[in-house]
């Protein structure tokens, strides 16, 4: 799951435009160069969860605004091939395939769902968890970006407060839930809410 904190790092670094150039061993690998690889990456994946209703001429636009985070297209750009609630039923090898095509998918505002980035549980009495949130809604949110990451900054918090464990997964999950219910109330995205789906591995 590291590459969810590269990913990450990209976008810290692209916000306060500043990377340490320090490092002046010329065969250890610059922070720049390592996020520039982690990020080349990244593109390939977005590109492999394109799906042919994006015009050719668009595809790279498409991908530049999805790494961005926050951009806007229909659903239907996208391959879903393994919607979250299908996960459990999942062999490994698609398992990794459909948690690889949500991140690739991440922030990015559809008509009708809305998925973070996987959440990291930072519990070191219990273990280290990936939880993954989709909200689901009939058309566009009415909000802008800023609003639905602020919801992911704190359901983040909300998340690295608790003592997410195995044997209370259920617990946990309804625990999510009922918290992005009440984000959720308070902001009033302006759609109606069909469905939160909430999973931890």
């Amino acid at each position: 799951m590291g590459i969810f904190e590269d990913f990450k790092e990209i976008m810290r670094v692209k916000k306060e435009k500043s990377v340490d150039n320090k490092i002046s061993n010329t065969t250890t690998p610059k922070p720049d160069e390592i996020l520039m690889d982690v990020e080349s990456q990244i593109k390939k994946d977005v590109r492999n969860v394109l799906s042919d209703k994006v015009p050719e001429v668009d595809i790279e636009n498409v991908i530049e605004q999805v790494c961005d985070g926050g951009a806007v297209f229909p659903s239907d750009y996208f391959i879903n091939e393994f919607p979250i609630e299908t996960w459990e039923s999942l062999s490994p090898d698609k398992l990794k395939i459909a948690q690889d095509n949500w991140f690739a998918m991440s922030n990015v505002i559809t008509e009708r769902y809305y998925h973070f980035y996987p959440i990291e549980s930072k519990s070191t009495l219990f273990g280290s968890y990936s939880i993954y949130i989709e909200i689901r809604y009939d058309g566009y949110p009415k909000v802008d970006y800023e609003t639905l990451e602020n919801l992911e900054e704190q359901a983040t918090e909300k998340i690295n407060g608790m003592k997410i464990r195995t044997k209370t997964k259920d617990a946990n999950i309804k625990e999510i839930k009922d918290y992005m219910k009440y984000l959720l109330n308070k902001v009033n995205i302006g759609v109606r809410v069909t469905d939160i789906f909430v999973k931890i591995w």
